[in-house]
């Protein structure tokens, strides 16, 4: 299982997961944080453009093969097309990536309604 958390500035967990291009990868191993990544890839194909423009196949994605995301913030119809892909979008305010990790094995991590009201499209 892999767990992908948006870690835009390299400290803490940031928000709009479609359009971050850094993350924390976490490897889970019996239900255990086994290793974690950074993982940063161009900013033309963050989600929100894989989704909207097409910019690549889905499964060409660099986290296309994640089970989970987690952010601070996003809009449902992020959340839905993560999971049209077979992923679970997270959202939660919790800022410590490693926590929030192990919180969301643990089933005890806080979370947070997609934020849909600031949600721009830009055509």
């Amino acid at each position: 299982m892999k767990i992908a958390v948006t870690y835009q500035n390299g400290r803490t967990i940031s928000g709009h997961g479609g359009r971050c291009n850094r993350f924390k990868v976490y490897t889970i191993k019996d239900n255990k944080i086994d290793t974690n990544t950074d993982l940063e890839f161009n900013k033309d194909i963050v989600f929100h453009n894989v989704f909207h423009d097409r910019v690549i196949p889905f499964n060409e994605h660099p986290l296309s093969d994640i089970d989970v995301l987690i952010t601070g913030s996003m809009g449902s119809g992020f959340v839905m097309k993560m999971a049209q892909n077979g992923i679970k979008a997270v959202a939660t305010p919790e800022r410590d990536s490693d926590l929030a990790a192990v919180n969301f094995l643990n089933g005890t991590l806080e979370e947070s309604a997609p934020d849909d009201h600031h949600h721009h499209h830009h055509h």
